[in-house]
């Protein structure tokens, strides 16, 4: 089953076992991704696959420590403006 909306999911933990796993089912399923982990270098390699067999957008985070403090890359795809605009739409809140 494939998902006709715009929506994205994002994954922790997604360079290995659970986290790979639910973005591998979610990608089947036709959602864009934002994917979050430490490893960047298996990020890449899982965000390419899955971008290739399902065409869907895919979005890398990592996160790093460094002298005892998070920081975090974002590695940003080639988005299509539809698919920008939709990620990037900010709701207000009643």
């Amino acid at each position: 089953m494939t998902t006709t909306d715009n929506s994205w999911v994002l994954i922790t933990g997604a360079s290995s076992g659970f986290g790979e796993e639910f973005a591998r089912q979610y990608a089947e399923q036709g959602h864009s991704l934002v994917l979050v982990a430490r490893r960047l270098d298996r990020l890449q390699v899982l965000a390419e696959a899955l971008r290739r067999q399902y065409r869907i957008d895919v979005v890398v985070v990592t996160f790093h420590r460094f002298f005892g403090h998070q920081q975090a890359a974002l590695t940003p795809p080639a988005l299509s403006p539809t698919a920008a605009s939709t990620m990037f739409r900010s709701t207000p809140l009643d």
